[in-house]
């Protein structure tokens, strides 16, 4: 979420630059608060929906050749049957894992 299109009316629903003052001795940019906003809402989702495990990464992540083994192995689980509440939703290609 870009920050910078909130009215400070929205911002001042969220967001406490006393809060933020005693927590990490800064104001919050518009920037953070709308990427906070964007956190929040996946936070809410997966709260919603009801799921019971979920990876939520950065859009700028980097994937180590570790990570896709351990993300194969469990979507192997799941198929299997071991692994029943796991859900994997990928936005972007990872080359090597194919999720359904």
């Amino acid at each position: 979420m870009d920050g910078n299109k909130f009215n400070n009316e929205e911002i001042d629903k969220c967001y406490s630059d006393e809060k933020a003052n005693s927590k990490i001795k800064r104001n919050l940019s518009r920037e953070e608060i709308g990427c906070y906003l964007s956190h929040l809402s996946v936070h809410k989702k997966i709260v919603d929906l009801d799921i019971y495990f979920a990876i939520v990464l950065e859009d700028n992540v980097s994937f180590d050749s570790k990570l896709v083994e351990v993300v194969k192995s469990l979507l192997d689980k799941k198929r299997s049957g071991i692994l029943r509440n796991f859900t994997i939703r990928m936005p972007v290609f990872i080359p090597g894992i194919r999720p359904n």
